[in-house]
């Protein structure tokens, strides 16, 4: 479920829960955008769990970042960004992970520094 509140500083902030847990968290400058992601997020989740594929409606980038704020809230710690994340980050960070098929992977592999 989604809920969208105003902040202080003006902007919107969009917290996706699953029961009392923060699945995802976005803040945005306009609410009708704020909106649209909320709308698009609970579409997308509600497709994987009618086809059994949950999480895999979202981005590569959006998966590093749940992982690094994981281990930040686990360690206190800011994760670093190793080269191997930044080079697949660079390359398919926008793509959804149900999106990305092995020829997508092998195609950059041939670039891989």
């Amino acid at each position: 479920m989604a809920t969208i509140t105003n902040t202080r500083s003006g902007k919107w902030k969009v917290q996706i829960r699953s029961g009392s847990r923060t699945v995802k968290c976005k803040t945005f400058t306009r609410k009708t955008d704020a909106k649209e992601w909320a709308k698009n997020f609970e579409a997308d989740r509600e497709r994987m769990e009618a086809t059994g594929c949950t999480g895999a409606g979202i981005t590569l980038r959006e998966l590093v970042e749940e992982i690094q704020d994981n281990e930040r809230r686990g360690n206190g710690n800011d994760p670093k960004t190793d080269h191997n994340t930044k080079f697949w980050l660079n390359r398919l960070g926008n793509k959804k992970l149900i999106d990305i098929s092995a020829q997508d992977i092998r195609q950059h592999l041939k670039s891989y520094e």
